[in-house]
């Protein structure tokens, strides 16, 4: 009886051990998996500001973590490098752990962070903030590298491309500077206070918050006025999307309107108006156009000729800039709400509920989701992993059996040897 025990004890003992060493190798199957596309370095993406990533997207909306600010947040996350970058009203810049949501390090500004995102290029943070000053930090350690000073408060997101830095300044002047030492290189005055610089193909492009302004296209190199565009009622405080050739731009008036204009010359392509202001930069994947409205719908528009595909309602006005991946729409609500719709059909997958507006835009991360609210907090959302998930209960199971029989060889083969030895004897 005792043998008997003691060899269910080592089959027991081998099943665990193999148990063990298939989560190990699952979560490493995990994470290799998540890594092809893990970062989300700047506002709305990528350097055409599309809001459209090709990494695993979050198929459940709970709250994994969230972190306490001291101020409302509507600013954007940026993610990279297992770092979750967010400003806040509070006057900090916040640096936190993607998994845990443990603050690494934080840096304080003169005034808020208030709209403006910040972008991460070669390990280095570009953040702007409403005291003027546009800082460059070590995403290490948070520790000042460069800062350059405007005459105006900065709302605007930079944009980094090919070693220069653009910025829009409330002192009218879209400035350039060189990314590694903040030396002014050019800067154009639009006449009034500008939305953020999108910068691609060799061009920016920026609108005005002010009536009676236009929209511009600049020379990336030089700064040289390339084209206008004149809107309807002259207010463009939202980020350009730039997709195929055509760049999309929404003005935020009573009505709002929805413009796609040719990269290359400005003319109109096509206009389509909304009951609402059109606060919300456009999002672009596979030939449709994602963009919120102040009249409380998520509209799905044909990218060729605006024609809409499907709404869905929310019951506040809709600031967020969505993000779309996976096959979903991700975008906040002044209802409170961050939302997860169907993006063929505008369904609502999951929704999850703040304590306060959601000016914020989404950003996805191996398979979760970062957001901001005006309630202070910085969330992310998402599947909650235990080990009952598929991925790692099937291998633990195999492990097991697979323990089980190897322990049984073993202790068959041990008895074997002890049996022969006795027949010698």
């Amino acid at each position: 009886m005792i043998r008997k025990h003691k060899r269910s004890c080592l089959a027991v003992v081998f099943a665990v051990l193999f148990f063990f060493l298939s989560i190990q190798s699952s979560s490493a199957l995990i994470n290799a998996q998540v890594s092809a596309d893990n970062s989300w370095p700047m506002f709305h993406y990528d350097m055409s500001h599309s809001g459209s990533s090709s990494g695993l997207a979050p198929n459940q909306g709970n709250l994994i973590w969230k972190f306490r600010t001291g101020g409302a947040i509507d600013s954007s996350p940026t993610v990279i490098n297992g770092i979750v970058l967010i400003g806040s009203s509070d006057h900090f810049l916040y640096a936190l752990n993607q998994n845990t949501g443990e603050q690494i390090w934080k840096f304080q500004t003169d005034n808020q962070i208030k709209g403006s995102s910040p972008t991460v290029v070669n390990n280095q943070v570009f953040v702007c903030s409403n005291d003027g000053i546009l800082r460059v930090l070590s995403i290490t350690d948070g520790s000042l590298v460069w800062s350059y000073r405007t005459g105006g408060a900065l709302l605007s997101s930079p944009a980094v491309s090919d070693g220069k830095v653009y910025i829009g300044s409330a002192d009218n002047f879209v400035y350039c500077l060189n990314a590694a030492s903040g030396e002014l290189l050019w800067r154009y005055n639009t006449g009034a206070w500008m939305s953020s610089p999108t910068v691609i193909d060799g061009k920016v492009f920026v609108g005005c918050w002010v009536p009676g302004y236009n929209f511009y296209c600049l020379s990336s190199e030089s700064g040289q006025l390339l084209w206008t565009f004149f809107p309807k009622l002259n207010i463009m405080s939202a980020t350009a999307t730039v997709a195929n050739g055509s760049v999309y731009i929404g003005e935020t008036s009573i009505p709002g309107w929805l413009y796609s204009l040719s990269e290359d010359t400005g003319k109109l392509i096509w206009s389509k108006e909304f009951e609402m202001p059109v606060s919300s930069s456009p999002a672009w994947d596979e030939g449709k156009i994602f963009v919120g409205s102040n009249d409380g719908n998520i509209y799905c528009l044909n990218a060729n000729i605006g024609s809409t595909i499907w709404k869905a309602r929310t019951d506040g006005a809709v600031i967020s800039s969505p993000a779309v991946c996976g096959g979903k729409v991700f975008v906040g609500s002044e209802d409170q709400n961050v939302y997860c719709l169907d993006e063929l059909t505008g369904k609502t997958n999951w929704k999850f509920a703040t304590d306060g507006l959601v000016k914020s835009s989404p950003a996805i991360s191996d398979s979760k989701l970062y957001i901001g609210s005006d309630d202070g907090y910085l969330y992310c959302l998402g599947e909650k992993q235990t080990l009952l998930s598929f991925g790692i209960i099937l291998p633990g199971l195999l492990a097991i059996i697979l323990g089980i029989a190897v322990g049984s060889v073993y202790l068959f083969k041990k008895r074997k040897i002890k049996l022969n030895k006795h027949r010698r004897i």
